[in-house]
């Protein structure tokens, strides 16, 4: 569902025409790899541990070309996994 929404939401800034996208290229921009942890205390059992994750943080560079006017432009979007 997410996919749906975001695809209406996708216009062309010249025309304003939606769902007209062509993706022309992906190229990766910038990757940062985040450790990260934190203590985790339990009430219950009055207990605690250590947590660890990784954090990797991509941003693509997309080249988009309108399929209505033809107009082309870029676009950097930012993606998060955790680990």
């Amino acid at each position: 569902m997410p996919f749906l929404v975001d695809a209406l939401l996708q216009t062309c800034p010249r025309c304003g025409g939606r769902s007209r996208r062509q993706v022309l290229s992906k190229k990766l921009a910038d990757k940062n790899v985040v450790d990260s942890s934190r203590t985790v205390y339990s009430r219950s059992t009055r207990w605690s541990y250590e947590e660890s994750t990784t954090i990797t943080v991509e941003t693509y560079r997309y080249a988009l070309k309108c399929r209505r006017c033809g107009h082309e432009w870029t676009e950097l979007k930012t993606s998060q996994r955790s680990w």
